[in-house]
């Protein structure tokens, strides 16, 4: 393999990873941004899609009465 093969190479799987990780990062913001339009829409199924059917919802309260 000469130099400029191997150059070639180096440079093609820069540019895939590259784009891989792009990918991951968009999906990533999409679901971000999916939660927050189902939190602000009061919508109970799209929000159940933004996690796994594994996750565990919880709430937090304070009662007025105590301190």
């Amino acid at each position: 393999m000469n130099k400029k093969t191997f150059f070639i190479l180096i440079l093609l799987i820069s540019f895939s990873i590259n784009s891989y990780t792009q990918s991951q990062m968009d999906s990533v913001k999409m679901a971000i941004n999916q939660l927050f339009i189902a939190m602000k829409n009061s919508d109970a199924n799209l929000l159940k899609l933004c996690f796994t059917d594994s996750a565990i919802m919880q709430t937090i309260s304070f009662d007025k009465q105590e301190n």
